[in-house]
């Protein structure tokens, strides 16, 4: 997947992609971009009500790109103009985030409310259910309880193609997602590989991990649940780095999970199988 930037548009295999300006920007502004924010459109799957919405001057929001499910992307805003997707919001004590920062949001329906024999609610009323849908409930301290579907594999390989094109074009210094810089945000949501999208770009500078210990040969997943997703099997006395931990629910069990790198992979492990040091 090859991206590239000429004059503050994205073009992928030398052609630009599909580009519809919104109004929701600043006049006048010009944007010199230090880093980025990565953001759920918290809206249907389709993304073209996504776009619509951003492109609605009654939004008053907007980001520079949305990626679809299915890993298309649309550029809404030219990456030196500023685009209004942080709203009221700090970096490092440093207000108005929008001022030096490029946006891209993911289509992702945002926190879902259980509902019951595996069925959960978006705030728009739309019901998911996990016959369907890769959708873990779990609970961390940035994100509260709740509902949270998994992205697809297609989502996070463009977000890391495009990533890596701005940081280098760009000379960016930071990547974040919403919650960091405005905490009454929930995205992007646990299940999004922040510091796998991190190292990536540039090195493992983001909040500090740990190290656990596994107790046995484990299972390391793509995201906290027994289904079908597993990665790869961690020996038994492999020394591995925590990302962070969460709380999941699956029927009775209310269990502690934990996101670990080992061997370039990143997947959550069963708390019961893990020391952490």
């Amino acid at each position: 997947m090859n991206f590239s930037v000429r004059n503050h548009r994205l073009h992928l295999d030398d052609q630009p992609v599909p580009y519809r300006a919104s109004p929701n920007r600043t006049p006048g502004f010009v944007l010199k971009p230090e880093g980025i924010v990565v953001h759920d459109t918290a809206g249907r799957l389709n993304g073209d009500s996504s776009v619509r919405w951003l492109c609605n001057p009654e939004a008053r929001a907007s980001a520079h790109l949305v990626v679809y499910r299915d890993g298309k992307v649309v550029q809404l805003v030219p990456f030196n103009a500023k685009a209004w997707h942080a709203g009221k919001s700090s970096l490092q004590g440093r207000p108005g985030v929008n001022n030096f920062s490029i946006g891209i949001e993911i289509v992702n329906p945002g926190k879902l409310k259980p509902q019951g024999n595996g069925r959960y609610r978006a705030w728009f009323g739309k019901v998911y259910s996990q016959d369907n849908y890769p959708i873990v409930e779990m609970t961390t301290p940035e994100h509260g309880t709740g509902g949270w579907m998994d992205y697809t594999e297609e989502q996070l390989t463009t977000v890391e193609a495009i990533c890596v094109c701005l940081f280098a074009k760009y000379s960016l210094s930071w990547l974040w997602p919403h919650w960091k810089v405005k905490p009454t945000k929930e995205d992007t949501n646990p299940l999004f590989p922040l510091r796998h999208l991190q190292a990536k770009v540039m090195g493992r500078e983001g909040e500090g991990g740990s190290e656990g210990v596994m107790l046995a040969n484990t299972n390391q997943r793509r995201w906290p649940s027994y289904q079908d997703n597993i990665i790869q099997v961690i020996p038994k006395g492999t020394v591995v780095e925590v990302l962070r931990s969460g709380w999941y629910v699956n029927g009775d069990e209310h269990a502690q999970w934990f996101l670990v790198s080992h061997d370039g992979h990143e997947g959550w492990v069963h708390g019961t199988l893990i020391e952490v040091t």
